[in-house]
């Protein structure tokens, strides 16, 4: 009696969720026998046996199976479960309609509770949040150099657009468009910049590359709420070659800075000869002027220094001069 009951089941669904119009209607006056093949066949039973066929339509109300068939168990048509009718839509998410008869709808389903009709139709959970995804190329950059870039991405589906991409992409729309248009796009825009800018000019790279990016991926029913280089990395030559170059600039600096200080030493070695010579000339001036009155003066100032520098000296002992102080030998 089980399959009974399952067939009772079905039937009662399609009558209060598929109306008296429509596929769900055509498929209940099928299988109910109020048309269709199965009406003949259960018409020529009735005819042929002159009893009631089991699998015929639905019982009337007030007619139990016991009443129609005595010896068989009475049978009464369930409700559809309620978990097969009723679909919940969570929030940030957005759901499309297949239907077995009309394919895919047109209109959208928002957040919320929704009815169904079971086994006919069948939702398609989207989530229409902003999700994150990075994506890694390798490209060259104008003046042929190896350029390594990571993109992050920021995308979500464009709500109303939501059947065109069931349709066209499917489910992992994100997989199938994502990659491929990042990387056409990132290649595009490298190749405009030398190495060098794409250090300097980092900002008017990732300027173009979103507005190229959000334009193309407008095309396929994607928004892209933030577009970002977060890494940006060049071949193993190339690094060597600026590291080289850092260095010769500095040996350059160092090179530089000698010559200036050697320039600067010279100047005042120039300077302290001048005014070497001007003091001879003041000096020689002076003793055409004075005689040797100077030269004594200066003798003078000398013996007094020497003295005094002597006098502080533990070394040196002044002798009388014309005495023999230490034995007094006669002489």
């Amino acid at each position: 009696m089980s399959c009974l009951k399952l067939k009772n089941q079905f039937l009662q669904s399609l009558r209060v969720f598929g109306g008296t119009e429509g596929p769900a209607a055509e498929v209940f006056r099928v299988f109910s026998g109020s048309g269709g093949p199965a009406a003949k066949v259960q018409s020529k039973t009735q005819s042929a046996t002159g009893c009631y066929d089991p699998m015929g339509p639905l019982q009337q109300p007030g007619i139990t199976g016991a009443q129609e068939h005595p010896g068989h168990e009475p049978f009464s048509p369930a409700p559809p479960p309620a978990a097969a009718a009723i679909k919940g839509v969570d929030g940030g998410h957005r759901a499309v309609i297949f239907d077995r008869f009309r394919g895919v709808q047109d209109v959208v389903v928002g957040e919320g509770t929704h009815f169904l009709i079971p086994w006919v139709q069948k939702p398609i959970i989207f989530d229409c949040r902003s999700r994150p995804r990075n994506v890694p190329v390798i490209t060259g950059s104008k003046d042929l150099q190896n350029v390594n870039i990571t993109l992050r991405i920021l995308f979500r589906p464009v709500a109303a657009q939501l059947p065109r991409i069931f349709t066209s992409l499917g489910e992992d729309y994100d997989e199938r468009v994502l990659p491929s248009i990042t990387t056409e796009i990132l290649k595009s825009v490298v190749a405009r910049f030398d190495a060098g800018e794409l250090i300097t000019q980092r900002e008017l790279v990732s300027r173009q590359v979103s507005e190229d990016l959000t334009e193309r991926a407008d095309t396929f029913g994607l928004i892209l709420d933030d577009v970002s280089l977060t890494h940006l990395s060049f071949g193993k030559e190339f690094t060597e070659a600026v590291e080289l170059k850092q260095v010769a600039q500095q040996e350059a600096e160092r090179a530089r800075f000698i010559v200036e200080k050697a320039e600067q030493q010279k100047k005042a070695a120039v300077i302290t000869a001048e005014g070497d010579s001007i003091a001879a000339e003041l000096v020689a001036t002076s003793l055409t002027a004075a005689g040797d009155g100077l030269i004594e003066l200066r003798k003078l100032e000398a013996a007094e220094d020497i003295a005094y520098q002597l006098s502080r000296s533990r070394n040196i002992t002044y002798l009388p001069s014309g005495q023999s102080v230490l034995l007094q030998l006669p002489q």
